[in-house]
């Protein structure tokens, strides 16, 4: 059911919308065009880069919601998440309500991680629509729908990492679009915070026109946002991340530079050395064949993974979030990516991407041979995952003596196996 959107402004003068759903949308309703012109919401972002303050903004969040938590499951991960699942439990005992929605992957593993924060008195469902092999990363929390998390948290390890602080609007927003992936798992949605006092959330020249995508019912946008922001690219593009490999967006990158933007793409260094193979080489051989560079993050003279995904264009808008520029990554669930048009902080985000980019390096183009492997990847992958589920350990276990050469499985198929141990 859709909202009724109401057009106010608040003491600022930006516009913003009353998103007040209708009687029985327990989610919160749908909502209606956003991304297009006169869509955006008022926000104010903040990029938080530093390992400590990531930490610090997590526990900040949890320790002043006033009446809700939504989030990645995945939030909880490692020492430091588990330090979180505990203050959070300890705000759930005194009274904060707390959501929490887990995507994939769909191993054991998981679902121990699950059935112990459950344990400890978390609210956690398993969304629909999780991928069997989704990055288990943190990507987003809500308190109260006005101040949200947004990236990968990532606290383990080195790497380049980054959280982006939402307030206002947009906030709201993501808060919203957890509310329908809530109910889709079978939860009841917690009612949306009142949205009439933006005013408070910082002077108008401050804030962002902010548009969301990944979640809930605009699941399909985000990757229409970086679209439609490369194309109406005249000036420059900088792009960061630990893979982008989309061929609408690599096509993209390629026809604005090829009408004269200035376009730099800033990978991890997972997307070099043996790393090529994870399906990322004929992206770096098509950008680099059409002139475009493309570097690895160092720091330090030491090449390291990326944990932080955005775009700035035209030194006028950013698009950021948790969600990767990939096909895998803008099909999946889970993901949260926001276009901000204005605004200070786009000039600070710009400074960081200038100072990694100079002390990076060019990546060194990928042979022929890694690009066709990398083509067959996934082909493989898929093979592989086929056959572990029929591996000679697990026939084994199933059936008296695999020298047969031929076997029944449960369900009524049969299968010919080359393995010819005997088993008990």
């Amino acid at each position: 059911m859709l909202n009724t959107l109401t057009s106010q402004t608040n003491a600022t003068g930006h516009a913003y919308r009353s998103q007040a759903a209708r009687p029985g949308d327990s989610s919160g309703g749908i909502n209606v065009l956003p991304g297009m012109p006169g869509g955006a919401l008022a926000a104010r972002i903040e990029l938080l880069g530093d390992t400590t303050e990531l930490q610090g903004a997590l526990m900040e969040v949890v320790n002043e919601a006033r009446t809700s938590i939504k989030a990645d499951f995945h939030l909880l991960k490692g020492p430091a998440g588990q330090e979180l699942a505990r203050q959070l439990a300890r705000r759930a005992r005194q009274g904060l309500r707390v959501q929490l929605l887990a995507w994939g992957p769909s191993t054991p593993a998981f679902a121990e991680a699950v059935r112990t924060a459950r344990a400890q008195g978390l609210n956690v469902r398993v969304a629909r629509g999780g991928q069997p092999n989704a990055n288990a990363v943190g990507k987003f929390m809500v308190a109260d729908d006005r101040t949200a998390l947004v990236g990968h948290a990532g606290l383990g390890g080195r790497a380049r990492r980054g959280l982006w602080r939402v307030s206002g609007e947009a906030a709201g927003e993501i808060g919203r679009q957890f509310n329908h992936d809530w109910a889709d798992a079978g939860g009841t949605p917690m009612p949306l915070a009142n949205q009439g006092d933006y005013a408070r959330q910082g002077r108008a020249d401050t804030l962002s026109q902010v548009h969301v995508g990944g979640n809930g019912p605009q699941r399909k946008l985000a990757r229409g946002l970086v679209l439609g922001a490369l194309q109406r690219a005249r000036t420059t593009i900088e792009v960061m991340g630990d893979r982008v490999d989309d061929p609408a967006v690599v096509a993209a990158l390629i026809a604005a530079h090829r009408r004269g933007v200035q376009v730099k793409v800033l990978l991890g260094s997972q997307a070099g050395e043996g790393g090529w193979l994870n399906g990322q080489a004929g992206a770096i051989a098509r950008l680099q064949r059409a002139g475009v560079p493309v570097r690895r993050y160092h720091r330090a003279g030491t090449a390291l993974a990326v944990e932080l995904r955005f775009g700035v264009v035209d030194g006028e808008a950013v698009l950021f979030g948790s969600m990767p520029w990939t096909a895998a990554g803008f099909a999946a669930g889970g993901e949260v990516l926001l276009e901000a048009r204005g605004g200070r902080e786009i000039a600070s985000v710009r400074a960081a991407f200038r100072h990694d980019w100079d002390q990076s390096e060019a990546a060194t183009p990928p042979s022929r041979g890694t690009v066709l492997s990398a083509k067959l990847a996934p082909a493989l992958a898929a093979i592989g995952r086929v056959v572990s589920r029929y591996s000679p350990a697990k026939v084994a276990r199933q059936v008296l003596d695999l020298q047969v050469g031929v076997v029944r499985f449960p369900g009524g198929k049969w299968k010919v196996v080359t393995d010819t141990r005997r088993t008990a």
